[in-house]
């Protein structure tokens, strides 16, 4: 063979090569981005109880719209009954975390292009959108329109209740890049179901 033929048979093959190479790698990145959705996923399930909490917090005291089961909200309301001004709401605190901490987390992979919305949405989905008001009441801290109680004035409940929503509201303001990230997250999901018609323009 002559030297010219050589060197085109050596490009032919490193073009073969090559390609092998970027068909490899982006299976390599499908299989991670199923396996990141997978492992959302999970996280999703187990943290039900917490996303309850969240809109529970979100929302007046008695409000009807709620998640969490009969038993379970009764629960978070006697829970608020005996929260103290003077120390943390761990329990409330707790679910603020979580959540908030793992939408933040999954916001930093949509955003870094480790995963894409389109494969994170159906795992969310309208299930959190549709309670979207009430996460972003504590987390734009925007609750006033929620004390509106006429002459009568807020039930000690309905006050315990305001005031835990505060105390949520000033963690999360400490801990702002979680904050905006989840906001961020929010309104990456919103658009996706807006471009896939599954929520009504006023959601």
């Amino acid at each position: 063979m002559q030297d010219a033929e050589l060197t085109a048979l050596a490009t032919v093959l490193l073009v073969v090569v090559g390609a092998a190479q970027v068909k490899i790698l982006s299976g390599q990145r499908q299989q991670q981005r199923l396996d990141w959705a997978e492992l959302y996923r999970r996280r999703w399930i187990e943290l039900r109880g917490d996303w309850a909490t969240i809109v529970f917090l979100g929302r007046r005291a008695t409000d009807y719209y709620q998640i969490a089961h009969h038993e379970t909200l009764q629960e978070l309301r006697n829970a608020t009954r005996t929260s103290s001004t003077e120390v943390a709401s761990s329990w409330a605190q707790a679910s603020v975390r979580n959540v908030c901490g793992m939408l933040s987390d999954l916001c930093s992979r949509v955003l870094q292009g480790h995963i894409k919305v389109q494969e994170i949405y159906p795992i969310f989905g309208t299930e959190l959108l549709r309670q979207g008001a009430p996460f972003r009441t504590l987390l734009d801290g925007r609750s006033d329109f929620l004390k509106c109680y006429g002459t009568v004035g807020p039930t000690e409940e309905e006050t315990r209740h305001d005031n835990l929503r505060s105390e949520m509201t000033t963690w999360l303001v400490c801990h702002d890049g979680i904050r905006r990230r989840c906001l961020i997250m929010i309104d990456l999901l919103w658009a996706e179901a807006a471009r896939l018609e599954d929520l009504p323009p006023t959601i």
